[in-house]
């Protein structure tokens, strides 16, 4: 679950489903093998890391709960990683941001160049050297003609080559095991001779082994919703706080490839449940997160969620959702942003508007 929180055929070739909703498959989110290290230079079967999000509580919510409680809600970090196929992708570079993952709660990062020693003293926030306009391609047609002078300068120097493919994404939780951050969830790495299948068990006591079952689990719900050559949309289920009230609700995440570039990018938002519509946005704004990004994710503890010193399904919630360039969720793009289901127009609409409320909204300070 996005607060905790066999790879189906690629898309890369021949006809996609009008959406994975519409044809009543609404197929899960691969998850990555069990086990999978992501402290090395190159991750096992994936290109880039999307997001890592750390979960934190607060010292003020941390007194009420205590030490034990604590430590389990800290205990696992979602992680987010894509598979791009880029012809003339160099893996060295698109993979430094796997050292990153020691970043300390409170202390995010979000520059691909760091350490596990810089990632303590960097400061989570977009690059601001970084002025390139995503570009959101639907059905591997732009959906914005132009793209931004970085794109067009990469696209002509760089020779006649195959577009880059949006391949598949992965989630998974992670802990540190023996020292190394690892995934310890998802399915075993059928490659025997694999760094996944080598790597050992998390040793946890009773009630943290419940906590990553539990979580595992929770992995299940995340479905994906629309799947194109160069683009995702995924819902994950979150509890999300609302004023001061933790509720069940949505993160959706858009996730592409400008296929000229090889670029990734990043969007989400949150949705609850509607009185006339199933899903309307939760919160007035959407983000645009950079890739990769560490997340420093403040959980909002809920004190009357807990029955003696347990907690229930929604005694954490997120605090916020990822720091990044914010932009306005209304009129027809929140009606849009909703959806269950996208046709063509509509995901050719969709993309036009969140370009649109890109470019008219503020940088985030």
């Amino acid at each position: 679950m996005f607060a905790v929180s066999q790879p189906w055929a690629s898309a890369a070739h021949g006809e996609s489903p009008r959406s994975a909703a519409a044809a009543n498959t609404q197929p899960p989110v691969t998850q990555i093998s069990l086990g999978t290290p992501l402290d090395r230079a190159e991750i096992e079967g994936w290109t880039d890391v999307v997001l890592i999000a750390h979960p934190r509580v607060l010292p003020d919510d941390a007194e009420q709960i205590g030490e034990l409680v604590k430590k389990n809600a800290e205990l696992l970090s979602f992680v987010l990683l894509a598979r791009v196929d880029r012809p003339a992708a160099n893996p060295t570079e698109r993979q430094a941001a796997a050292t990153q993952l020691a970043a300390p709660a409170g202390e995010p990062t979000t520059n691909p160049e760091a350490t596990p020693e810089d990632a303590g003293n960097s400061q989570d926030k977009t690059d601001p050297g970084d002025k390139t306009e995503p570009v959101i391609e639907t059905a591997g047609v732009a959906a914005d003609d132009t793209p931004a002078a970085a794109d067009q300068d990469a696209a002509a120097a760089a020779p006649e080559l195959p577009p880059a493919v949006l391949a598949d994404i992965g989630v998974g939780l992670a802990m540190k095991v023996g020292g190394r951050w690892q995934i310890v969830t998802g399915p075993i790495a059928s490659d025997p001779e694999s760094y996944a299948a080598r790597r050992p068990a998390p040793g946890l006591g009773f009630i943290s082994g419940q906590v990553l079952r539990t979580a595992a689990r929770s992995l299940d719900d995340m479905k994906i919703v629309v799947r194109r050559t160069t683009l995702i949309i995924h819902d994950s289920p979150a509890v999300l706080k609302l004023g001061d009230q933790n509720i069940s609700g949505m993160i959706r995440s858009m996730i592409w490839v400008d296929s000229r570039t090889g670029k990734l990018h990043h969007i989400l938002w949150s949705l609850q449940r509607g009185v006339r519509e199933p899903w309307v946005p939760a919160l007035d704004y959407g983000v645009y997160v950079p890739v990769p990004t560490i997340e420093d994710r403040v959980l909002h503890v809920q004190a009357d969620r807990f029955t003696l010193g347990i907690p229930s399904a929604t005694a954490f919630g997120l605090n916020d959702l990822p720091r990044g360039h914010r932009f306005s969720l209304s009129g027809p793009l929140a009606s849009l942003a909703s959806r269950t289901e996208y046709d063509e127009t509509d995901l050719s609409d969709l993309a036009d508007r969140v370009i649109q409320a890109l470019r008219q909204s503020p940088q985030t300070p």
